[in-house]
């Protein structure tokens, strides 16, 4: 499950604000509140997104690790 990788460096970027535009100007009736709101509920929904791809990323980090370790330790005997 290396997407994980990825998806956890790409909701970075989103959360980080590097693709953040301008707030939303909503007309009626939804109006400015609620682009307001908006825009903090999809920011939860990133800060959840990478915290679960984080902590995954983290698993499989290792696992790959304890591979590569394996490997090399085998390659030498």
């Amino acid at each position: 499950m290396r997407v994980f990788y990825l998806v956890f460096v790409i909701s970075v970027f989103l959360l980080s604000g590097l693709f953040r535009s301008q707030p939303e100007e909503l007309k009626a009736p939804g109006g400015k509140d609620y682009s307001e709101n908006r825009r903090i509920i999809h920011y939860c929904i990133i800060a959840v997104v990478v915290a679960v791809s984080g902590w995954y990323s983290v698993v499989q980090l290792k696992k790959d690790w304890k591979t590569l370790k394996e490997k090399k330790n085998k390659h030498k005997k």
